[in-house]
């Protein structure tokens, strides 16, 4: 009789722990959420606002030599892009994982 006690308790203690652990996950991702949008919208601001700006001096100030671009200089122009890409995704997989989570 105490040994089908116990077993509902453990049970029931182990059916906590996982409402605990999905609702610990749902907080963890919750912030990755956060943080990526927070990464999107200042590397988006650094992009337009200043990088930009700094790129299209840098090409008045080579006085109309044009040279070939590079595959570095394409990436080097627009590295902010790419890492906003970058947190793009992880806010999709938070989102994804979270929808997961929850349902």
């Amino acid at each position: 009789m105490n040994n089908k006690l116990l077993d509902q308790t453990l049970l029931a203690n182990t059916n906590n722990l996982l409402e605990l652990d999905k609702h610990t996950q749902t907080l963890v991702w919750a912030g990755v959420i956060g943080i990526s949008i927070i990464f999107i919208i200042i590397l988006l601001l650094i992009h337009f606002l200043y990088w930009r700006n700094k790129n299209a001096k840098f090409k008045e100030q080579r006085l109309g030599v044009q040279r070939e671009r590079s595959f570095l200089f394409e990436i080097k122009q627009n590295i902010f892009l790419i890492l906003s890409s970058l947190f793009a995704i992880s806010l999709i997989v938070g989102l994804v994982t979270i929808i997961k989570l929850n349902i």
